[in-house]
């Protein structure tokens, strides 16, 4: 007898916000247990890497004191980590196709997404501010 075993899309996406914590989680520790207090960024997106059987894509995260903009690329996300270790979502930008859809569905997604996708499309998710270190603009 053959078990079969059907998984629903939103447990795919449990497991992987699981796993997007616990990623997360450690780096946040591993900084910590270098020594690193001052504050910087969690920026996270998919690599496309070509292999044998087709485009896989690998999600990559870089730790960094200057904030990334987020007009850069989309498909991308954005944390802060403070002095105390306070991890802090600063976007979620994700593909062009997504956001659109996001947008003439707000109803459907968090109010908090939505009104930061507006922002973003309307160029206004960025400040000078968000670039200084130390009071100086990087």
């Amino acid at each position: 007898m053959v078990a079969i075993m059907t998984v629903e899309v939103g447990d795919v996406l449990a497991l992987y916000m699981d796993k997007l914590k616990y990623r997360i989680d450690r780096i946040v520790q591993n900084n910590f247990d270098k020594g690193v207090t001052k504050k910087y960024y969690i920026h996270f997106w998919f690599q496309a890497i070509q292999t044998e059987k087709g485009v896989r894509y690998q999600p990559t995260f870089l730790c960094r004191y200057t904030r990334p903009s987020p007009y850069q690329m989309t498909d991308h996300y954005l944390w802060s980590v403070d002095q105390g270790g306070i991890v802090k979502p600063e976007w979620n930008i994700p593909k062009k196709e997504q956001i659109a859809y996001i947008l003439a569905n707000p109803e459907k997604f968090d109010k908090e997404l939505v009104i930061m996708l507006r922002k973003y499309c309307n160029d206004k998710l960025e400040k000078i501010e968000d670039y200084a270190i130390n009071g100086k603009i990087v």
